[in-house]
């Protein structure tokens, strides 16, 4: 090191001297410092220039093998700087890419589609109709059938539901003498409503009367003569009770029945050929309801009927 700053300085005296330069500067070689000795004053405040034998600049530290790297100066360092610096702030190209994607992504995605829920109610009324029997025909068979077409729907009538296969529907009625006016009824799964009607003459059958309602009538019961003096005596009893209702006329020597008509009135002849003359017995009235009413006769056959008197 020593040898290397002396033929150094050596050099920059001989140019000195030479050429007339006016100042010369001899820098140190880093060789892994960071500072940098001054080269000595050639020129400097002292009258005489310094021997070659004078006191020598400090030595630099030489660097250790094994030591730090030298630092690199100058434009490749710069340059080398520059370039970590850009690769370090540049953007990722990759990262770029993807974030496009996801933009487009985001643009492309189709709207969702409403719930079900959303969507609008079906109103639409299902097609259907009645195609037999023909409106304002006639039949002479209680029992119908009735056919038709229908989409996607249950056909009724009232209570009773016609079968359904392939848009067809079919079903049997029984009908009443004379005029049926009979309306078909579809039904489809969202509630939708679709009406036909038909009418059909039933001929041929007489027309069931209703019927009505049996008359209720209070119970009485009466005697006509309560004596007789005929070879055979007899009596009348007559009175009221509903309409059907059986009535009994019983006694120890003659009884009978009868039922009360549709106008609730009654009447029955009851013969005794078997009662004793001049003795006086019981006659009871009952019902078929639990009514009951007690009469008596006598026969007032013998010398009376010797004399001519009767009842």
């Amino acid at each position: 090191m020593k040898k290397q700053s002396l033929t150094i300085f050596a050099v920059a005296f001989a140019v000195v001297l030479i050429g007339g330069v006016a100042l010369a500067q001899v820098g140190t070689i880093d060789f892994g410092t960071t500072t940098q000795a001054e080269a000595p004053d050639v020129f400097g405040s002292g009258d005489a220039f310094p021997d070659e034998d004078g006191p020598e600049p400090p030595p630099a530290e030489k660097p250790e093998e094994d030591g730090p790297r030298v630092e690199e100066h100058g434009d490749e360092a710069d340059e080398a700087h520059a370039d970590a610096t850009q690769e370090t702030q540049k953007p990722s190209v990759e990262a770029d890419e993807k974030a496009e994607d996801h933009a487009d992504e985001a643009k492309e995605e189709p709207a969702e589609e409403p719930h079900e829920s959303e969507e609008a109610a079906d109103t639409t009324p299902p097609e259907f109709g009645i195609t037999f029997p023909k409106n304002g025909s006639e039949t002479d068979d209680k029992v119908q059938v009735f056919e038709g077409f229908v989409d996607d729907a249950v056909v009724t009538r009232g209570k009773y539901e016609a079968s359904v296969h392939d848009g067809a529907w079919r079903i049997e009625l029984v009908l009443s003498p004379g005029r049926n006016v009979v309306t078909m009824v579809a039904t489809d799964f969202a509630g939708n409503v679709t009406k036909d009607t038909v009418t059909v003459y039933l001929v041929g059958h007489d027309k069931e009367e209703p019927k009505e309602e049996p008359k209720t009538v209070d119970f009485s019961a009466h005697q006509k003569y309560g004596s007789c003096g005929e070879v055979v005596p007899y009596d009348v009893f007559y009175g009221t009770a509903s309409p059907g209702t059986k009535i009994w006329v019983a006694s120890p020597y003659g009884e009978g029945m009868t039922v009360a008509g549709d106008n609730g009135g009654w009447d029955l002849k009851v013969k005794f050929p078997s009662a004793p003359a001049g003795k006086t017995f019981e006659v009871v009235v009952e019902t078929s309801e639990g009514d009951r009413k007690v009469f008596t006769f006598i026969n007032t056959g013998g010398d009376q009927q010797e004399q001519g008197e009767e009842h």
